[in-house]
């Protein structure tokens, strides 16, 4: 754009316009090395996102600023100029699972039978409940955030009680907030699934390690987890892009708030942060009174498919 000529004190506000243009109409795929003219793009679609865009714009914003404050330049052009994300409309935002969609989902070959471990889109005759099967069963039922459950150990998961619970703290896990650090009970739906046989397996094999031990990734599990997850979810016909693995979250606030949960107890099992003063007194209601609470929810699954999952803990 401005040539191995140009001196740096001679770069304008206009040429800070000019390069925040290319980046808002950047063609998607575009390949390091093609020349400046062609960073131009006419159709939106085709174009990177604006969350994109800003970030290659604000590389260039920052480095202008370092020149300002090491003295390489005397000031720093267009520096008011940004590229703001661009807010989503409601209609355009993730959303939960409908009754018939948690059906789709729960009657697919990962919960009735698939050919082999490695084909699980395929109806087959083999059911493997291992990390894979219980990951959306235990998203669904207990409206973590994606990244706390593949992180918490077989022992964060307490059974010996009156109710058995998860245990997110913050010594143990990286959590989001203060507010995060909290106890969620296990949804009676998923004791009847079987999900205690998996556990115990797991905390007498080495308590420990991560429950989630079999999804793995070297960086961002959740991330990865999240990929395969929308990748079965197409391939079974859900094929709304609305639909991700945080749509499960999504549902699961809906449940509460059809159950008529008190929206402070909702905080407390979803681990949001709450401004009123008075949610900052006291401690957290007792496990047990939390259970009480989630045993209201209802997903709207239908009684054959529930029947399946029961039939399942005793394949």
């Amino acid at each position: 754009m401005l040539g191995p000529e140009l001196d740096v004190q001679q770069i304008t506000p206009q040429h800070v316009l000019t390069f925040k243009s290319k980046m808002e109409n950047l063609p998607k795929g575009t390949k390091a090395g093609t020349p400046f003219s062609e960073l131009e793009c006419a159709e939106i679609e085709n174009r990177v996102s604006p969350v994109t865009a800003k970030k290659k714009f604000d590389t260039i914003k920052s480095f202008l600023l370092w020149m300002g404050k090491s003295g390489v330049i005397d000031k720093v052009p267009g520096q008011g100029l940004s590229i703001k994300k661009q807010k989503k409309a409601k209609s355009e935002e993730r959303r939960g699972f409908e009754p018939h969609e948690l059906d789709t989902l729960l009657s697919s070959p990962l919960f009735t039978g698939a050919l082999s471990k490695h084909r699980r889109t395929v109806k087959g005759e083999i059911l493997i409940t291992d990390d894979i099967y219980w990951m959306p069963l235990v998203l669904l039922y207990s409206g973590m955030r994606m990244a706390e459950p593949v992180q918490l150990a077989a022992e964060d998961v307490v059974l010996d009680g009156p109710v058995p619970y998860f245990q997110l703290l913050h010594k143990k896990i990286k959590l989001k907030t203060a507010q995060s650090e909290r106890k969620v009970p296990i949804h009676p739906d998923l004791v009847a699934f079987g999900f205690l046989d998996f556990v115990h397996a797991r905390q007498k094999s080495d308590p420990a390690a991560r429950l989630f031990r079999e999804i793995t990734q070297s960086k961002d599990i959740s991330g990865a987890y999240s990929k395969r997850f929308g990748r079965y979810r197409r391939a079974i016909g859900l094929n709304d892009p609305l639909l991700v693995a945080h749509s499960f979250r999504h549902g699961f606030k809906t449940a509460l708030r059809n159950a008529m949960v008190p929206e402070g107890v909702e905080y407390f099992l979803t681990g949001h942060t709450i401004s009123s003063a008075s949610h900052k007194y006291g401690k957290a209601p007792k496990v047990e009174v939390l259970a009480e609470h989630l045993g209201k929810i209802d997903f709207g699954i239908s009684p054959s498919v529930k029947a399946q999952l029961i039939s399942n803990a005793g394949a």
